[in-house]
């Protein structure tokens, strides 16, 4: 979507929003996978 705004494919106003919505759902993906590494590993070290 950078490159669609920098090659001035589309107007910025068109494409910001969608930019935005997209680098917050891979900030929500990215703390998903901290806290699921984080619960398997507390996992295995609770099991004898």
């Amino acid at each position: 979507m950078e490159l669609i705004i920098d090659g001035e494919l589309l107007k910025k106003p068109l494409v910001e929003s969608l930019l935005t919505e997209a680098n917050e759902l891979t900030a929500i993906m990215v703390a998903s996978q901290k806290t699921a590494q984080s619960a398997i590993k507390n996992s295995a070290n609770r099991d004898p």
